[in-house]
């Protein structure tokens, strides 16, 4: 999940699976600096029935694994 707090200046994706954040407030509301940032430190951002999903680190990894058994 993605969500912009345009009063803190605040972007924050959410985990879809474990609800880990990746926030970034040093760009207001620049969303694809987060999104870059976020896939810099291994982030799993993909659309799935035509809606974006976010994965952390862990999770991506694990989901991985998963498709390859």
């Amino acid at each position: 999940m993605l969500k912009v707090d345009k009063p803190s200046n605040r972007t924050t994706l959410r985990c879809d699976s474990c609800q880990t954040t990746f926030a970034r407030d040093d760009e207001p509301f620049d969303i694809a600096a987060t999104i870059q940032s976020a896939k810099a430190v291994r982030w799993s951002i993909e659309r799935h029935a035509g809606a974006w999903q976010h994965f952390c680190p862990a999770c991506a990894k694990s989901r991985t694994r998963g498709k390859l058994l």
